[in-house]
């Protein structure tokens, strides 16, 4: 299976690439999981992920399973055109971004790429982050015939919504960017786990930038209560585990400051989450398990809480 060369981009002054390829069993496990995400959301109909790449960067291979090779660039720019209607937000970045969570890598040592054998040749995209900048390759395999092709529209209805938040005019995106992230920081900071507060890393927050994200590590049961009646149920199927197993969650939140002529000022928001046994420090990657795939609903639900709070934060 090719996997087109990427260019992993180390910070200024950094130190050799990290070489992830010790903990490959890790990552080629959770293949299957990211498969298993497709499928729970809806997305497994027509994209199916089938090779892991792990070097000093991993590369995930996505390919179309079951349609003909020609209708491949037609189908994969439906795909495209009819998410970003849906749901705000380029299909390519959210199946990055949910991969992050799966694998558990930050987003400047991972790439993704889209590809098939068409009959003319090979068509592929290629998507990643450089220096901070979300980039693209691609091939100009297109086709004439696969333009012209009749499809159904895609089914989008199972994949998970973000919040969103409409800002009325006129709201200075600096200030209420400023008020956002004081607001995650004042809330996650408060919490407290067996009295151990959680960790704080912000992973995107430059001045000025119309985007934060954070990474809050060792919460106790933010999203997924103790108690809560699918859990249970969840760890036994998936792997025979106890139903107190979960004891942490860490959760990496995304706010994005949009503005459109259309819809004018609004905030994005989107959450995503793995679980675990104990402390991050002491499971490690290995521990946990993704949230995005058995509790779509809770999380989805979290946000619209957490959509509500920072709506009272802003004065709305």
């Amino acid at each position: 299976m090719l996997i087109c060369c990427w260019a992993w981009a180390a910070p200024i002054g950094a130190h050799a690439q990290p070489d992830f390829k010790p903990e490959a069993d890790f990552f080629q496990s959770q293949l299957p999981e990211y498969q298993r995400w497709l499928d729970s959301c809806g997305l497994g109909k027509y994209l199916r992920a089938v090779h892991l790449h792990v070097d000093t960067g991993l590369v995930l291979l996505l390919d179309f399973p079951y349609d003909p090779p020609a209708t491949v660039p037609s189908l994969w720019r439906r795909l495209r055109i009819d998410f970003k209607k849906a749901h705000g937000e380029t299909l390519e970045r959210r199946l990055i971004e949910h991969a992050l969570t799966v694998f558990d890598i930050d987003r400047q040592h991972f790439a993704l790429q889209v590809a098939s054998e068409t009959d003319d040749c090979f068509f592929y995209q290629m998507f990643g982050v450089k220096y901070g900048f979300f980039l693209a390759d691609s091939s100009s395999c297109k086709g004439s015939k696969s333009d012209t092709l009749r499809m159904r529209p895609p089914d989008l209805s199972r994949v998970r919504r973000g919040g969103r938040m409409v800002l009325p005019p006129p709201v200075s995106p600096q200030h209420t960017m400023f008020v956002v992230k004081d607001f995650l920081q004042k809330r996650y900071a408060a919490d407290s786990c067996a009295g151990r507060p959680p960790t704080l890393q912000w992973t995107v927050e430059a001045a000025n930038d119309d985007a934060l994200e954070l990474e809050v590590i060792d919460l106790c049961h933010e999203v997924i209560p103790a108690n809560h009646p699918k859990l249970c149920t969840t760890l036994k199927r998936c792997c025979g585990l106890p139903c107190t197993w979960k004891q942490r969650e860490k959760l990496r939140l995304r706010v994005r400051y949009q503005y459109s002529e259309a819809q004018g000022m609004a905030l994005d928001i989107w959450v995503d989450g793995r679980y675990g046994p104990d402390t991050y420090a002491k499971s490690g990657r290995r521990g946990y398990r993704d949230m995005g795939t058995d509790f779509e609903r809770e999380l989805e639900a979290y946000t619209r809480r957490l959509v509500e709070d920072l709506r009272r934060e802003l004065g709305q």
